[in-house]
This record gives C-alpha cells, sequence and structure tokens, in this order.
C-alpha cells in the first residue's frame, strides 16, 4: 500500500519510538477536548487529525509539518485548517496537560508559519432584502428565525437549542451557550419580538417542568442542509 499523501511522502519520516502510537496520541488530545468543545467541533479535530496521521507522532519535525501542509492539494484556507488543527495538536502534546514531559522548546509546529489565507468581506443584507426575505415567509417561525437571524448574529446551532425561559421580554436579550460552552446575551429589535411572541403563542405549553426549544429544527430542512 502506498503511502504517499498528496505529495508527501510517509516513508521519509522515522519510526515511531514514543511510548504512544499517533491513533493513542490523537484519542489522549481529543478527550482532554471534550470537556466545553461541541460533537461537530470534536468531529472536525478528528476528521483532520486522521488526515494528517502521517505527521502525527513524538518523532515528527516541523520540516514534515510543512512539507505535508504544502503538498496538500485543497485551498489555502483548506490548508490553514489543517495547520490550526495541528498547532492545537502539538501545543497540547508539549504541554504538562498531556503528561508526557515533553520540553515545549522541541514543539515542531513552533517551526511552521500558518498559510496565509486572504480575508474576504462578507456581503451583507440590505434593510429592504431583510423585509423582503420575512414577506416571502408563510410560517410565522420562518419569520421570527429570519428577523432573529439579522438581528442577532447568532449561529444556526445555537439558535435551534433556544427555550423560552431563556429569553428576557423586558431587555430583548437571548441567553444562549456559544462555540466552547460559553454563555452570552444577544440582543434584538422590536420586529423580531413581535414575531417571537406570535410564533410562542402557537406553540403547545410545555408539560410540568420540560421547556421545549423555541425553533424546533428535527428534520426540517434548514437543519439538514447546515447539520444540526
Amino acid at each position: 500500500m502506498s503511502n504517499v499523501f498528496g505529495g508527501f511522502d510517509s516513508h521519509t519520516l522515522p519510526p515511531q519510538n514514543g511510548k504512544q502510537s499517533g491513533k493513542q496520541l490523537v484519542s489522549s488530545f481529543l478527550k482532554s477536548r471534550r470537556e466545553g468543545l461541541s460533537p461537530r467541533t470534536l468531529e472536525f479535530y478528528n476528521c483532520y487529525l486522521n488526515n494528517s496521521s502521517h505527521v502525527i507522532g513524538l518523532q515528527v519535525t516541523g520540516q514534515d509539518i510543512a512539507q505535508f501542509i504544502n503538498s496538500l492539494g485543497c485551498t489555502n484556507g483548506g490548508k490553514h485548517a489543517y495547520h490550526r488543527v495541528l498547532r492545537a495538536f502539538y501545543n497540547w502534546l508539549y504541554s504538562p496537560k498531556s503528561g508526557m514531559n515533553l520540553n515545549p522548546q522541541n514543539n515542531p509546529i513552533l517551526a511552521v508559519d500558518a498559510p496565509k489565507v486572504e480575508k474576504k468581506i462578507l456581503p451583507s443584507l440590505t434593510i429592504e432584502q431583510v423585509e423582503y426575505l420575512i414577506d416571502q415567509s408563510e410560517k410565522v417561525r420562518d419569520k421570527a428565525i429570519i428577523s432573529l437571524f439579522t438581528d442577532s448574529g447568532l449561529r444556526l446551532s445555537e439558535l435551534a437549542i433556544i427555550k423560552i425561559e431563556d429569553i428576557d421580554w423586558d431587555r430583548c436579550l437571548i441567553k444562549v451557550k456559544c462555540k466552547g460552552n460559553k454563555e452570552a446575551f444577544a440582543v434584538f429589535g422590536s420586529t423580531t419580538l413581535k414575531y417571537l411572541k406570535d410564533w410562542i403563542a402557537q406553540i403547545p405549553p410545555p408539560k410540568g417542568d420540560i421547556y421545549l426549544e423555541v425553533f424546533d429544527l428535527s428534520g426540517d430542512v434548514i437543519s439538514l442542509r447546515l447539520g444540526v
């Protein structure tokens, strides 16, 4: 079986002489990250580290990592993602958290520059375009979602788990769980306030102490396309 990944030949690496194999190191790294990270983020790490298996280990050099990243056939944005994941892994490996007692100054990722990525300014919607989208929506729920998105800038994954008790109606704030399991408040305006109240009035009341999500997106087209 060929050990060539992209233009990178893993036969050039020395054999692993460490106490743990690359797979074991990745497993330990992911376990250390489970608290505070979403399942999607953990899957992101796992996927990229599995694809980078040829440069995971205790005998890998900065030159090996740089050669591997440069050999990838993806865009600079994709290469930057590989660099971010490998940087997180090696910073953990060469820290006391890994329990490997390695010298941080020998961390190979320190010798690898991150690929440059062009920063693009994403287009924004005008008020007229937002109003058009809301007008074209038949369901009150969808009108509330669009209005809340444009008011608050929430991620879909954050919006999907909002519960009624998270909403501060007087101050027009919503308590949300952000990346890293951190709590924050999102602001919304009077238009969103109206649509939220109209939609919540249609939701069946909770049974006992069980609070339902404001927007049940399970099986919905929007959730299927965006992976919620």
